[in-house]
């Protein structure tokens, strides 16, 4: 089932675009890849695991990494913009504030700390 919905995903995301507004990088979108990331914030406590949803988009000539979280807070934020209303009560928080882009072109890498634009 699992294999289904991220091929779903990949079918979907086919058509759309990668874009990075720090930047303004644009980029056609090859794939999109969402899963759950775990990690421990105390190395000593290996019981309080913490888990977050990740997206992974891949370009052909950029690649981001990011809070699954955070893109749907960003979207929240479009509609907002664009509406002047949008309930953000039912939008879950980002625990990940970062994001990493890739830029095969310049082979750069990006790191932004998203935890002032909350």
């Amino acid at each position: 089932m699992k294999i289904i919905k991220l091929f779903l995903i990949f079918l979907i995301s086919l058509t759309s675009n990668l874009s990075f507004s720090q930047n303004n990088l644009i980029d056609t979108l090859n794939y999109e890849i969402i899963y759950n990331y775990q990690y421990q914030i105390n190395v000593e406590d290996s019981l309080n695991i913490q888990t977050e949803r990740m997206v992974l988009k891949i370009g052909y000539n950029l690649s981001e990494y990011s809070s699954f979280n955070r893109t749907l807070i960003n979207e929240k934020l479009k509609e907002m913009s664009l509406s002047g209303n949008v309930d953000m009560r039912n939008v879950p928080k980002a625990k990940i504030l970062y994001k990493v882009v890739k830029d095969y072109k310049n082979n750069e890498m990006l790191f932004f700390n998203l935890a002032d634009k909350l």
